[in-house]
Formats: structure tokens, sequence, C-alpha cells
């Protein structure tokens, strides 16, 4: 058994029952080297709206993508009331929100994509923008000394477009997805 399972295996609480986290605190232990680390946190959401709402494939307006993203830029959403009540800071990064004015950081590569049945939905060009957009961030927030990154997204149509990659990756049925 090396120093991390040993370390775990020692906490006050019944084996195992903190199930993958305590196995996640052992990739942690074994990755850095060390049993005791300082975890600083850093979250991330983007958010953009989707082209493929024009097909009816949601019921919301695409205004909730604005409307959500400002929430959790504010401090009222459920995303950020958790970062707040676990002191890790958080960005909301606007990379296609469809309107005019930006929610949180400004990095809009255009507002919303296209409908991805017609036609792409971004271009390379415009894809590499995003993606710039999400490394600049992740650059910055390691030199700010986080060590520990996650990401979440908001975006009216964002599900289905998540489908139609698991589809295109996959192979898996849309019906199945």
């Amino acid at each position: 058994m090396d120093e991390a399972a040993r370390l775990t295996s020692r906490m006050a609480v019944p084996k195992k029952s903190l199930g993958l986290l305590e196995l996640q605190i052992q990739k942690l232990m074994r990755a850095w080297k060390t049993i005791q680390f300082d975890l600083r946190p850093f979250h991330f959401i983007f958010a953009a709206d989707n082209g493929i709402v024009e097909e009816g494939v949601v019921r919301q307006s695409q205004d909730i993508t604005y409307l959500q993203a400002r929430n959790m830029m504010l401090g009222l959403s459920t995303i950020s009331c958790f970062c707040q009540s676990n002191n890790i800071p958080w960005l909301v990064v606007d990379v296609g929100i469809k309107r005019e004015e930006s929610v949180g950081l400004n990095r809009k590569v255009r507002q919303g994509t296209r409908n991805f049945l017609k036609e792409p939905a971004m271009t390379a060009e415009e894809f590499q923008k995003a993606y710039d957009a999400g490394c600049e961030q992740v650059d910055e927030a390691v030199r700010q000394g986080h060590n520990i990154l996650s990401f979440g997204e908001m975006g009216i149509g964002n599900t289905t477009t998540s489908s139609a990659v698991l589809h295109a990756l996959s192979g898996i049925s849309a019906e199945f997805i």
C-alpha cells in the first residue's frame, strides 16, 4: 500500500465511505508527490448561445442564457452560491452570448453559433478564437497560483449540441443519448 492509500485509510471515517473522493485525494497525493498540499481552486463558466435552438429543441428563450450568466456573475445562481460557500473564486466568460453587451469577461467570438443542422456552427477561425480564450483564462489562473481548475457552461441549446458531439464521437444513436 502506498503512502497516499495509507493516509486515507487512517482517516476517522468508515472505510471507503468517501467513495470516489477518497480515490481523488489519493490521485492528487500521487500526482503532486506529497501528502500535504494546498488546494487553490478556480471555477470557470463559459457562456454562449447555440444556433440549433432555431430547430425548436428547447422550450426556453435564448434570453435565459444571458439572464443566467448574469446571475452567475452576480453570485445569485446555484454554482456561484456553491463557489461562495466553499471560498472558490469563479469567472463567467462570455464567448458567444447572443447579445450586444457582454456578461462577465468579454471574449465574445460571435453572438451565438450557427445552426449546425444547416451549416458549420463555427468556422475554424472562430473555434480557434474560443479555444484560445479558454487557454488564456487557464494560463492566467495558473499564473495567479490556482492549482485545481473546474469548468462549467451556460447556454440554452448546449445539451443538444453536446448530444450531437457525443453521437459524432461515439456512434451511439441520438435516440439513446
